[in-house]
């Protein structure tokens, strides 16, 4: 009797095992003006720890202590122990968030950031669907040099590029540099509630957008793609339009509130 029920048990642990999600790796590729070059990985695993309650290193996926040569250009990133590294490891229950503050030592300019978002469709994923297909890098300098028509976005939208170059960000400086990964809904999404068929047009749009669809009251939040709320105003089935004039050329998500809930858009506002 015990053989017999030992044997289902050991099947199911075998069955966990062969299922696990596996561990997902994405570089943020830097090279200097002297042609060095170094990376910074974000990585998801289901092994992978926070560290917001108890800080604790993934030693095993590479959160470890990296000694590196002063001498040469060098990336790296803080871990929980205040050791520098070059790993930053979340568990699966943040997707699809990911996040590093990236420094360096020993660079010269021009700087190159280089990353891959087809990455952030891998199928082994969580939530279908929701793909990380976008984010941004930002501090002081991409305050000011960026490709989503400047302030108050603010940031350079890496769902719009593969790379950036930076000749020289005097006054500021390249580093340290804030990068983000995120999800984002794709251009021109359409969604239904149980009243009816929400849309926005146009898309891109240039001074104002139309919502059609509309059920009841709804607030329309518009945000940059780091999550900074821009503008907010009520919109209703007869009074839909939503100004636009005092945003930038960019790329913004649109966040509509009704009795139905949140729904989500992406849209670019052009010249």
């Amino acid at each position: 009797m015990r053989i017999r029920f030992l044997l289902p048990l050991l099947a199911l642990a075998l069955a966990c095992t062969t299922t696990a999600q596996p561990t997902w790796r994405f570089p943020i590729c830097f090279e200097d003006g002297t042609g060095a070059r170094d990376t910074i990985w974000l990585v998801y695993d289901t092994t992978a720890t926070t560290g917001w309650d108890t800080p604790q290193v993934d030693y095993s996926l590479g959160e470890g202590r990296v000694d590196m040569d002063p001498s040469v250009f060098n990336v790296w990133v803080w871990n929980w122990d205040n050791d520098s590294t070059k790993t930053v490891a979340f568990p699966y229950t943040e997707f699809p968030y990911h996040n590093a503050t990236v420094d360096a030592f020993n660079y010269q300019y021009p700087v190159t950031i280089r990353w891959d978002l087809s990455l952030g469709a891998e199928p082994w994923l969580p939530q279908e669907g929701w793909p990380i297909n976008g984010g941004a890098l930002y501090n002081d300098y991409f305050y000011y040099f960026n490709n989503c028509g400047g302030p108050p976005c603010g940031i350079f939208d890496i769902s719009l590029a593969d790379s950036v170059v930076v000749v020289d960000a005097f006054p500021a400086e390249v580093f340290p540099v804030d990068f983000t990964l995120v999800h984002i809904n794709d251009v021109g999404v359409h969604f239904h509630n149980d009243l009816g068929k929400i849309s926005i047009s146009p898309n891109p749009a240039w001074e104002r957008i139309h919502a059609t669809g509309l059920v009841g009251n709804t607030t329309a939040t518009v945000y940059s793609p780091v999550g900074s709320a821009l503008l907010t105003t009520q919109l209703t089935p007869t009074d839909n339009i939503l100004h636009l004039d005092n945003l930038p050329e960019g790329t913004y998500l649109l966040t509509l509130t009704n009795p139905n809930g949140n729904e989500h858009f992406k849209f670019i506002k052009a010249r």
